[in-house]
């Protein structure tokens, strides 16, 4: 989820991109608590999966209520965190499906739409002659940053294209970009899914819903921070996701909160709160994407790949799996 300004090659991931506001809420909780933050950490093992020990016949309706709901955080989050870097597609957007690929890495996502428009940054763009202007000031700004290092320029760009785009359009596109850019296809994991959403209370809809990131970090920090309602275990918890590796924070932030929650015994926590907005945030929510090599040459010496006129993106996403980093020449009969 993004416009969060989380850093990925230059540019900016969509308006939804939740890496940054688990860290700006983590962070938070460290900055408000006055106990000091742990000591960085790495994820532990994998939560448990099987169900809790039925409550003792004589456990108050409270405790048992309480071990019911820590026994369906641990099934729910079980099935792992998101996407490292996740993407949030446009409603009706359909990706290609692969068997393989990488997961998807730190390029700049420029997301190419069914109705022929495209959006980066949150923007859309109606043609790509508006698109590479766009562009032309994100790579600029990478230029920029690299005066004082001296480093030669290079950029890279995630195309999130829609299955049912003409492969003329990506063609296009490509062929105007400098050719110190590299490209990638999103694609979608084939056969991968995601578990049922958790109830969203309509206060973490509205939240999630707000486009602008700052503002939307900062209210599901001060959501969840009253939502845990002064529980020790599960602030020493986010205080210690804050510190840890950045890859390892979801993993651990699921791994550990339904402990962290029965350790309190669930008294004063909001759990419907904390488990739709912990899930948003850091959960699988969506399908795993994957990306692909994209490397489409101008060279007239490149070995070429033919496709019909009027293949699509799919048909491209299948030459690129299979071409890998090898450079080719597309070429599109008539």
């Amino acid at each position: 989820m993004r416009t969060d300004a989380w850093p990925m090659g230059g540019g900016t991931l969509s308006p939804m991109s939740r890496p940054l506001s688990a860290l700006f809420f983590a962070s938070l909780l460290a900055c408000n608590s006055g106990a000091s933050a742990p000591a960085a950490r790495t994820a532990t093992g994998p939560a448990p999966t099987s169900a809790a020990p039925a409550p003792d016949a004589k456990a108050s309706p409270a405790a048992a209520a309480c071990t019911e709901r820590v026994t369906a955080m641990r099934t729910l989050f079980a099935h792992g965190p998101g996407d490292a870097n996740p993407l949030d597609l446009p409603p009706g957007m359909e990706l290609p499906t692969t068997s393989g690929g990488e997961p998807v890495g730190n390029g700049i996502p420029v997301f190419v739409l069914a109705d022929g428009g495209f959006r980066l940054d949150g923007q859309v763009h109606p043609t790509i002659v508006e698109l590479r202007k766009a562009l032309d000031a994100e790579f600029e700004k990478i230029k920029q940053l690299n005066v004082n290092t001296e480093a030669p320029f290079r950029a890279s760009l995630s195309l999130v294209v829609d299955a049912r785009v003409p492969a003329s359009t990506v063609l296009e596109l490509a062929n105007g970009l400098p050719p110190e850019v590299t490209l990638s296809q999103i694609v979608q994991l084939a056969g991968d899914t995601a578990p049922p959403v958790p109830p969203m209370p309509p206060a973490v809809k509205k939240i999630f819903d707000e486009p602008r990131a700052p503002q939307r970090a900062e209210q599901l920090a001060k959501a969840l921070e009253k939502a845990i309602g002064g529980c020790k275990p599960v602030t020493e918890l986010f205080q210690g996701v804050a510190v840890t590796d950045v890859a390892a924070r979801g993993k651990m932030l699921l791994d550990e909160l339904p402990g962290a929650v029965e350790a309190c015994k669930c008294e004063g926590i909001d759990l419907d709160v904390l488990v739709a907005g912990v899930w948003q945030m850091a959960g699988k929510t969506s399908p795993s994407k994957r990306q692909l090599p994209l490397a489409l040459s101008r060279d007239a010496k490149a070995e070429q790949e033919r496709l019909p006129a009027n293949a699509t993106a799919a048909d491209l996403a299948r030459v690129a799996g299979a071409r890998g980093a090898t450079p080719f020449r597309l070429v599109l009969e008539k």
